[in-house]
């Protein structure tokens, strides 16, 4: 104990380290304080040249570091590894410094084969349901359905003035299947037996549905209205006005508690959470035909028609663009397997990405250059429709 009177000290320093004081009366009582260690991290790439890696550096003892590992052009991220032991297979991974540490992102060449498969079913839309069931729907011919995406069989809409609609637009959702055409609803517990609504609304036509599970929204189809349909149930609807730009909105789905859609041949998006009094509009990076969007791994994702763009969003709100492998006729995408996948319209190409920024084309094609309309994902295979055939993948990689 060093017993200074009453004397006001500010700091005491021995052997170069801060004395640390505290009074108890007129008594100073002290020890000292440690001195903080750094610590280096160290990352490398293997193969070299495979991609890059961030987080690497000097840090003190106990901060939070995350070093993140981005893949190259034609390679994906396999595990962070250390002294040869993996460590995580997150391109992302967070740690708390207790000591030097030397990290490797592996890498390995990003070759992927769907195993595409053609079958037969002619559709312009098609969707998976919590029934293990495929439904697919194409204009004023019967609904078709699936147990495997593989082998399909007709059935029939239900009775009523409906079952003249020319139905173009399929959801799922609520623990039902919707197929949607003019002022007509067809509906289904089963995919097998459909009944029908008819209902008043105005002629905006309607050319996106997506569900959250409960709720359904219908995007318009005209450029001359800021409207759209809700449900609660996807049986009855009810006009929405929202405060968003007019424009036709060819492309919507939900995630992240959010209802998003994408304007066609438009920079403007916008939001809607459902039981809100408004919409939110926002922005995308360029105006393009923005035709197709899905929700995955975090992200919304969305391409254009008849061109390479492409733009993601892990809030809805905030968008920034992304380069499509080529610019094709553009017309569907879908996430499944950790994959976002797209189809074009009279290519057999098929283009993927697994984190809805770098895009390349997949290793194998679709049966054919047909007129390919719609895809999605169920049962562990990817399934997409055409005016000419349909096709399943076998995910082989």
């Amino acid at each position: 104990m060093l017993r200074l009177g009453s004397q006001n000290i500010s700091a005491l320093y021995l052997g170069g380290q801060e004395i640390k004081r505290a009074y108890l009366g007129d008594a100073l009582v002290f020890d000292s304080a440690p001195a903080v260690r750094t610590y280096t991290i160290t990352a490398s790439i293997d193969p070299s040249g495979a991609g890059t890696v961030t987080g690497a550096g000097q840090y003190k003892e106990g901060e939070s570091v995350t070093i993140r590992a981005v893949p190259g052009d034609g390679y994906k991220f396999t595990g962070w590894r250390e002294n040869g032991v993996a460590v995580s297979t997150n391109e992302a991974y967070t740690f708390t410094v207790t000591g030097d540490r030397t990290f490797t992102a592996a890498f390995e060449v990003d070759i992927v084969n769907f195993g595409w498969t053609a079958s037969n079913c002619v559709a312009v839309c098609v969707c998976y349901g919590n029934a293990r069931r495929f439904v697919a729907v194409n204009g004023q011919n019967a609904p078709k359905y699936s147990d495997d995406g593989i082998t399909w069989k007709t059935s029939a809409w239900g009775a009523g003035a409906s079952a003249s609609g020319s139905f173009g637009i399929c959801a799922y959702g609520n623990s039902t299947y919707i197929a949607l055409a003019g002022q007509y609803t067809q509906y289904s517990s089963n995919g097998t037996t459909w009944n029908h609504v008819s209902y008043t609304s105005p002629n905006v036509g309607k050319n996106a549905l997506s569900s959250d599970g409960t709720h359904f929204v219908c995007y318009p189809g005209y450029v001359s209205t800021n409207m759209f349909y809700i449900s609660d149930n996807g049986k009855s609807w009810s006009v929405f006005y929202g405060s968003h730009a007019k424009a036709m909105y060819r492309s919507g789905t939900y995630g992240a508690g959010k209802f998003v859609a994408a304007g066609y041949n438009t920079a403007t998006a916008f939001y809607y959470i459902y039981g809100s009094q408004n919409t939110v509009q926002t922005s995308l990076p360029v105006s393009a035909y923005w035709i197709s969007m899905t929700y995955g791994a975090g992200k919304f994702v969305v391409i254009a028609y008849n061109s390479n763009h492409a733009a993601y969003s892990t809030d809805g709100i905030t968008w920034k663009g992304a380069t499509l492998p080529g610019a094709l006729k553009w017309t569907s995408v879908a996430y499944g397997d950790g994959k976002f996948v797209a189809i074009a319209d009279g290519s057999n190409k098929v283009a993927y990405s697994r984190d809805g920024v770098a895009w390349r084309f997949a290793n194998d094609v679709l049966p054919g250059a047909w007129s390919w309309k719609n895809i999605t994902y169920g049962g562990n295979k990817f399934v997409a429709v055409g005016s000419n055939g349909s096709a399943y993948s076998t995910l082989s990689s």
